[in-house]
């Protein structure tokens, strides 16, 4: 058992059908072990410069790293840094921003009736393909600042191999019934092929729907495709903008590509 800021929450075990389903919307059976294992190599690790940079080491989990990197601008620039410069964060500070940016995804990816869910190893190691729902414990929070103190509190377990899959998990938890999100229910978050991320994923994260494209609102075609249900902090950029051969709708925009 834990406290949080006057919140009790207890540690328990993950309920098999919560953990089912978080691998089921992740992986298909037919996903390459090769393209698998690159989302259990990658962490939430800073660069030397900028200091507040995400490294990124493997391909495969590039879109959760911009989506996350992107909110950490957002907190920057929130705080009259400038990022266009050469701010230096001491590595607390950065810490900070990274819990910040955590904590604003899993704002927008839970439900109006739901709670914040953190899925924590039970033991001091890092993520392997083996696990099961009993190699991981849940806490449930209301607040964001409860969430926040305990993602301070763990924060190392995000910045050691496998920290990258370890947050979408949380998100997931924190979302459930993600699949209800997607136009095609068969898909899932992560390409069988090269471990890439789908439009699903990156969507979940930036705009807290995992809609399956970028137009805004729901487009009927003779059935409904889910697009950006409502503008965001954050939103997409393109070089190909420039050469007017895409145009980003007023919700995907946002103010920080």
């Amino acid at each position: 058992n834990a406290e949080y800021m006057g919140e009790k929450t207890m540690a328990v075990p993950v309920p098999a059908d919560v953990w089912n389903e978080i691998q089921e919307v992740m992986w298909l059976p037919t996903c390459e072990p090769e393209a698998a294992q690159r989302w259990y190599q990658e962490a939430f690790r800073f660069k030397e410069r900028p200091s507040w940079g995400l490294a990124q080491s493997l391909g495969g989990p590039c879109g959760v790293l911009s989506a996350v990197q992107s909110f950490i601008i957002l907190d920057l620039l929130a705080r009259n840094h400038d990022p266009t410069s050469e701010i230096l964060l001491d590595p607390a500070a950065a810490t900070a921003s990274l819990v910040r940016a955590f904590v604003q995804i899993m704002t927008r990816a839970k439900r109006a009736s739901g709670s914040y869910a953190l899925l924590l190893p039970c033991a001091a190691e890092a993520l392997t393909p083996a696990q099961s729902a009993a190699s991981f414990t849940l806490l449930s929070f209301l607040s964001e600042d409860n969430l926040a103190e305990a993602l301070t509190s763990n924060i190392a377990m995000f910045q050691r191999n496998g920290g990258v899959l370890l947050f979408v998990y949380c998100v997931l938890a924190t979302r459930l019934r993600v699949r209800d999100d997607f136009d095609d229910p068969t898909q899932t978050l992560v390409s069988a092929d090269f471990g890439h991320c789908s439009q699903n994923l990156v969507n979940l994260l930036l705009c807290g729907v995992a809609s399956s494209n970028v137009f805004d609102g729901t487009v009927d075609v003779g059935m409904p495709l889910q697009g950006v249900p409502a503008p965001g902090p954050v939103g997409y950029l393109s070089r190909l903008e420039a050469l007017r051969l895409v145009v980003w709708d007023e919700r995907t925009s946002g103010c920080v590509g």
